[in-house]
Parts: C-alpha cells; sequence; structure tokens
C-alpha cells in the first residue's frame, strides 16, 4: 500500500520528453545508457508509462559537471 510521507513533497517523475531537455541526449541514448548502467534507470508505472525520478536525473547531471573538473 502506498504511505504518504507529509515532511517532504512527493518525488517528480519525467517523462522522456522532460529528461532529454533536461540532459541534452537523444531518448535512444538515454535507453542505451539506462541499459547500461550509466544513467538512471526509469520506473515502468505501466505497459506504456515509463518515468524517470527527477532526484536521480539532476544528481546524474551534476556527478557529469563535477567530472569535467
Amino acid at each position: 500500500m502506498y504511505e504518504q510521507h507529509t515532511n517532504r513533497s512527493a518525488p517528480r517523475l519525467l517523462p522522456i520528453a522532460e529528461v532529454v531537455q533536461i540532459v541534452g541526449l537523444g531518448e535512444s541514448t538515454i535507453w542505451e545508457r539506462s541499459r547500461l548502467g550509466s544513467f538512471p534507470k526509469p520506473i515502468k508505472l505501466s505497459m506504456r508509462t515509463t518515468r524517470w525520478v527527477s532526484a536521480e536525473v539532476e544528481q546524474w547531471v551534476a556527478e557529469a559537471i563535477a567530472r569535467r573538473a
């Protein structure tokens, strides 16, 4: 059963189009990197609906920025 957490906001779930906009990679690259484990894994919500956790995508971006130094 789903339990609500009142002391923090619910995680935001992003469709592939938003992930593409945030990270600047193409859809096929995101899917491939997710499969290989070098990008956050998506959550399958239904047969035709898949989403990424925004905090995980943002963390991936932060790590990519940190690696450039």
